[in-house]
């Protein structure tokens, strides 16, 4: 379990924005069946609740499954990989903990080596989310570029949940957010989609006085939208080809 946790924590990557579709999205659609989930990663300061986790799964299986894919949940990555580590040794330096780059990709090679001779995958999900802070321009509050504050405002909008600040408060110093990524790779380890969302505020801080939210209203239920939200691009690809796929006359008609 330690040494899953060791490959879950050095794939996570720095959290991302822009463009979700790295190759041209017919080709993310003609290619990829069957996905593989790797176990989310929890990266918050408080972590969160493991019934959220749990539930996070279900969702992205479920949306995953609503594009017409097949998918292998995560216990399943991680026990392949679990067989795999004691035959894997020598990734992990003892002293630093990081891992070796080039034995770290071969150990993920072989994993989705394995995951595709078992299940026929031609794709992987991996996922993680991380506690991170906006900046602040002058008299407004940005994220991934998009203002979600300006002096006078009553709510501070993250993650489609209003922040609502008290009257006359003065300007936060600094708003921590909980953001979700996701990476989809296929069997190359080469990424084909990939994203970054706020899920929701965590903190917020007025010079020294600090104002921390409960992992259980940070993780509730409603924040569930976020998931759906990242696929939506990807959802949208599909449904595009398959109206294509229905529009054309099929041969010999």
């Amino acid at each position: 379990m330690k040494a899953t946790l060791a490959l879950l924590l050095a794939i996570a990557g720095p959290a991302m924005a822009g463009d979700v579709f790295q190759v041209p999205e017919e080709q993310v659609v003609a290619s990829v069946h069957v996905v593989a989930l790797a176990p989310l990663r929890d990266l918050t300061k408080d972590g969160a609740p493991s019934a959220a986790l749990v539930r996070w799964e279900a969702v992205l299986t479920e949306e995953l499954t609503a594009l017409g894919l097949k998918v292998v949940p995560s216990t399943e990555f991680a026990r392949v990989w679990g067989a795999l580590a004691s035959e894997l040794g020598g990734v992990w330096d003892p002293v630093t903990g990081k891992a070796d780059a080039k034995k770290l990709k071969a150990a993920r090679q072989h994993t989705f080596g394995e995951l595709q001779r078992l299940h026929g995958i031609d794709a992987v999900i991996d996922w993680h989310i991380v506690e991170s802070h906006t900046s602040r321009l002058w008299s407004e509050w940005h994220t991934f570029g998009k203002q979600v504050w300006k002096a006078g405002d009553e709510t501070l909008q993250l993650g489609g949940a209003p922040l609502v600040l008290r009257a006359n408060q003065e300007r936060p110093t600094r708003v921590l957010v909980v953001d979700l990524s996701l990476f989809l790779s296929d069997r190359n380890d080469v990424t084909l989609y990939q994203g970054t969302l706020e899920v929701a505020w965590t903190e917020v801080r007025h010079g020294a006085r600090r104002e921390r939210r409960p992992a259980a209203e940070v993780f509730a239920p409603d924040r569930d939208v976020r998931i759906r939200a990242m696929l939506k691009p990807l959802r949208e690809a599909f449904d595009a080809a398959a109206g294509k796929a229905k529009a054309e006359p099929s041969a010999g008609s």
